[in-house]
């Protein structure tokens, strides 16, 4: 674990309001480019905002999943019942996407999550409703300046794939 910390981690002063990363270099596909949220999500205050750029050149990979029936806030509100069931189910899909979906309801509750991953399919992304993801900076800064109108403390992570915080 020391050698670990010595080697990938990154020493912040405190929580952020907004983590802005990139998935470098994990990010040949949005599959991949996740692992930039969850290795900084922690460097996030409760309430605050992860911005992750993915390059993601062969689109989404081996994502899979449905759409969900319902949005963001309603994902936000049912998380709490929702992780533990999805915990301990089987799922058709396998473990990882289990894994990818309990993750996902739990930080939903915490933060707001922002992607851009302007290469991946407007379809491949409908099943991810932990997070907005966009295509151009032109939809992305709305979503931040909408959660932080006025001032934010932003903490700047270049090479989130491979790095996480020690606060």
């Amino acid at each position: 674990v020391k050698t670990c910390a010595a080697l990938c981690g990154v020493r912040i002063p405190r929580l952020a309001d907004v983590v802005l990363t990139t998935s470098y270099p994990m990010d040949i596909d949005l599959r991949q480019g996740l692992k930039a949220v969850a290795n900084n999500i922690r460097a996030v205050r409760p309430g605050g905002m992860l911005i992750n750029l993915v390059r993601a050149e062969e689109g989404a990979g081996h994502m899979s999943g449905r759409k969900p029936p319902f949005g963001r806030a309603t994902l936000k509100r049912l998380a709490p019942l929702l992780a533990p069931a999805v915990r301990y189910t089987r799922s058709p899909e396998g473990e990882e996407f289990k894994f990818f979906t309990y993750f996902g309801l739990r930080m939903v509750r915490r933060y707001d999550v922002a992607l851009y991953a302007p290469s991946v399919p407007k379809r491949a992304t409908e099943s991810i409703a932990f997070a907005h993801i966009v295509a151009s900076f032109d939809e992305l800064w709305p979503i931040a300046r909408k959660k932080f109108p006025r001032r934010a403390e932003v903490i700047v992570v270049p090479a989130g794939g491979v790095t996480y915080p020690l606060v």
